[in-house]
């Protein structure tokens, strides 16, 4: 009388096993795109894979650190090649703010990781002249960023070398108050 019980659950086990297991199409991932802008590279326009902001200072409401990276991997390569950008202002409540000789409304500092380049797999840049224009977000929401600057890289002692290189973009984050 107690092999009856066990038979069923056994026999519930076995069919639950065999009916719920299904073979399913094989996995394709989809890469993280955050429709929150792009850049232009070396002639070239690439999404954005990220956008970001903090307060570069906790007592200034529009001090700004933003962040942003795309995946600019070029075909036939294999290997990661990405690219991010900082971008610091001590107020984007202007809404436009200038890099040159004389002002400094904001720095910036470009990252380029290949590690298709066995030789220089990483690479810095500094932002040497530029304009970006910043629409605040005074309550909150969405606040676009737009960008055009003129970078130099930078070499392991900092100093600037090589051909000026124009970057450009947009780029919108969420503030949250």
């Amino acid at each position: 009388m107690r092999i009856r019980p066990i038979l069923s659950i056994l026999a519930v086990l076995a069919l639950a096993a065999v009916t719920s297991c299904k073979r399913s199409d094989d996995y394709v991932p989809q890469p993280y795109v955050c429709d929150c802008g792009n850049l232009k590279w070396r002639g070239s326009t690439f999404e954005l894979l990220d956008a970001n902001h903090i307060l570069l200072d906790s007592t200034e409401a529009f001090s700004r650190r933003y962040y942003i990276t795309a995946d600019i991997q070029a075909e036939g390569e294999e290997l990661t090649h990405t690219l991010s950008m900082n971008l610091d202002s001590e107020d984007v409540g202007f809404g436009l703010l200038n890099l040159d000789d004389e002002d400094s409304e904001f720095s910036a500092r470009v990252y380029e990781r290949n590690d298709n380049d066995i030789f220089q797999p990483y690479r810095e840049y500094q932002a040497i002249e530029g304009v970006v224009q910043v629409v605040p977000a005074i309550f909150g929401g969405s606040e676009p960023v737009q960008f055009s600057l003129v970078l130099r890289e930078v070499d392991e002692n900092g100093s600037l070398f090589g051909p000026e290189i124009n970057f450009t973009g947009r780029f919108k984050v969420l503030v949250v108050l």
